[in-house]
């Protein structure tokens, strides 16, 4: 079954302005967050273990962050870039995989993400603005089919680990200027 693939509310990046895509010289972290143990909600650490295993360009780092929540902050200090991997309800199906801009997170209301986390996106960000930084950062978000207690990912939100995996390489690469190579 094919999953759904939408980038912000309905745009891909190559058609945003140019304003809104940003070529990045530094490193770029993907952060998969999120709680195995709540269902669906430890998508994000499946991805960045699905992530683990492929070869990465050099300057894309993995980081499974689990329920990092402040310790968060060290993971991005240093980056260019940083792609969020995480559980989130975008009103679609299961499974569903989209990926928002900061604008499109605060837009639909995702800003606040944090849930079984610790620290939010909003709140995170607002941290690396004190301290004088401030990445690039994106959301990949899964559509989750169930956040309650219990390890393992509904069969619809496993099936779109590939998936969710291949497009946040797909965003790094892009980020990184490396959209075209390989």
């Amino acid at each position: 079954m094919r999953r759904a693939v939408a980038f912000g509310p309905s745009e891909s990046t190559a058609d945003q302005p140019a304003s809104r895509r940003c070529v990045l010289t530094g490193s770029v972290v993907i952060v998969g967050v999120g709680s195995t143990l709540m269902g669906d909600d430890g998508v994000g650490v499946r991805v960045a273990q699905e992530l683990g295993r492929r070869g990465l360009p050099p300057d894309v780092s993995v980081v499974e962050g689990g329920l990092l929540g402040v310790d968060l902050l060290f993971e991005l200090e240093d980056a260019a870039a940083a792609i969020i991997v995480d559980a989130a309800h975008v009103g679609a199906d299961p499974g569903t995989v989209r990926v928002l801009s900061v604008d499109d997170m605060r837009l639909a209301g995702l800003d606040r993400l944090g849930g079984a986390h610790a620290v939010g996106v909003d709140q995170v960000l607002t941290m690396l603005q004190v301290l004088g930084h401030q990445p690039e950062l994106w959301l990949v978000c899964i559509q989750p089919a169930s956040l309650g207690p219990g390890e393992g990912l509904s069969p619809e939100v496993e099936a779109a680990v590939p998936v969710a995996a291949e497009v946040a390489l797909e965003v790094a690469r892009g980020l990184s200027g490396m959209g075209a190579q390989e």
